[in-house]
């Protein structure tokens, strides 16, 4: 995930910076802008198409698309396409000398995260046959590899299969969770990036525990915004007939988290589509948020008309992919499902930011908010060797503990400690069962 961390003209001078690389190391097969349909809102839209098969690495190899999307800057949308075709490449590719141990966390128990730690499934899931490889025990051996805490003092071994999404684990070596991308950030320098990262596992780790908790959220109230990017939004959706709520999600972290939803009941296009965001400054946190939640609109509504069936969720169990969950919530009889989260809310206004903070001195917020109440900050610079040369630097951020996102149905993280003990310390009633409806974010 790309932050804007940094002027407005610095996006020019970047985009010069990461261009000619792309094109050397032939990592982009293709890139060309996406125009919306006459009936949609109009934005700045820009995809690459990449694949690793000019590159060297040690693991699975992949092809994928990144994208990047703005309401309000063309040079913005072209670099977070950029951007996102860098940092998807640099989370994929795994090379062996990553590897700093093999072997059990029983010997190397004072410089490891406990791999326990990232056990996010229930008891009771553990038990069913088909979770077998997800079991942990004290004699489980994995590959490591280095990570930093967030106060630079020590480094920690993590199993490689947090870090990499191409590793690919050893015949003994048990598998933490279905890989996911979460953390995975990309700036112009490496503080930058550190944020960005945190920023993206807070509002993920919010979203899972309102969503599966059904938690009701406190809804903000756009159109007393004096924004005038908050205005122009909420403009261009009326116009359009969509309904945005961006809903407040903040957790026991105190740090401004909002998932905005954006509801299109007309039949012609994707129903419900989510976007997150998380951000000391909440303005800043809800316009992410709404710009995210318009960036998948466009091409599940291609893919569905390529292919106009439903998906239903079976067959999304059974395959998991973005484009069956994106088709899952596209008939505007799947709104009711979200209810809960959007009907009959209080409403909360938006309180502006007074000051405009620093990169630092967010990170110095951040890391007191979540160690004081039990969260260490871990992060590893994964930037390539491709990419040595440019300003830029890709990390993975790992906050063991904090709720991750899922997007494998047939696996759904439903163990988490934080899904029962946050509803509970905000003040809602402990629920016994958690929702089972697959979650619209992708």
């Amino acid at each position: 995930m790309l932050g804007v961390f940094f002027m407005k003209k610095d996006f020019i001078s970047l985009i010069k910076n990461l261009s000619p690389v792309l094109r050397e190391i032939k990592l982009v097969e293709s890139f060309e802008r996406v125009r919306q349909h006459y009936d949609e809102p109009k934005f700045w839209y820009y995809s690459a198409s990449i694949n690793d098969k000019h590159l060297k690495h040690d693991g699975a190899h992949f092809h994928s698309e990144a994208s990047g999307v703005s309401f309000f800057s063309q040079n913005l949308a072209v670099l977070k396409a950029l951007a996102e075709a860098i940092e998807r490449y640099n989370n994929f590719a795994f090379f062996d000398e990553d590897i700093d141990f093999e072997g059990s966390y029983s010997k190397i128990k004072m410089d490891a995260i406990n791999p326990t730690k990232f056990v996010y499934f229930s008891d009771k899931q553990l038990r069913q046959a088909k979770y077998k490889k997800f079991r942990i025990g004290n004699k489980s051996t994995f590959r490591w590899t280095e990570m930093r805490s967030l106060d630079g003092k020590k480094s920690y071994l993590v199993p490689c299969q947090a870090i990499y999404l191409s590793y690919q684990r050893t015949r003994s070596e048990p598998a933490l969770y279905p890989s996911i991308s979460t953390g995975a950030a990309g700036h112009s320098g490496l503080q930058a990036a550190i944020l960005s990262g945190i920023y993206e596992v807070i509002e993920r780790d919010a979203f899972m525990i309102y969503y599966l908790n059904k938690l009701k959220p406190k809804r903000y109230d756009l159109s007393s915004s004096n924004n005038e990017k908050i205005k122009k939004l909420l403009e261009t959706a009326e116009r359009y007939k969509l309904k945005i709520f961006s809903l407040d999600i903040k957790t026991d972290l105190s740090v401004p988290a909002v998932a905005s939803v954006v509801i299109d009941d007309s039949g012609f296009s994707k129903a419900v589509s989510v976007g997150l965001k998380a951000h000391l400054d909440t303005e800043s946190a809800i316009i992410g948020s709404i710009n995210e939640a318009f960036h998948t609109r466009t091409w599940i509504r291609e893919a569905y008309i390529q292919n106009p069936t439903s998906v239903l969720k079976s067959k999304l169990i059974k395959n998991s992919t973005i484009k069956n969950r994106g088709l899952f919530w596209y008939s505007p009889e799947s709104i009711s499902k979200l209810n809960f989260f959007i009907n009959d809310l209080d409403f909360e206004k938006i309180k502006p930011a007074n000051i405009e903070l620093s990169v630092q001195n967010q990170l110095h917020i951040l890391k007191k908010i979540l160690e004081d109440i039990g969260y260490k900050v871990y992060y590893k610079d994964i930037s390539s060797k491709y990419f040595k040369d440019i300003p830029f630097k890709v990390v993975k951020i790992i906050i063991p503990g904090m709720q991750p996102v899922y997007l494998n149905e047939n696996y759904p993280l439903h163990g988490g400690e934080r899904l029962q003990s946050v509803p509970v310390r905000l003040g809602y009633k402990n629920k016994m069962n958690l929702n089972t409806y697959p979650h619209p974010f992708l």
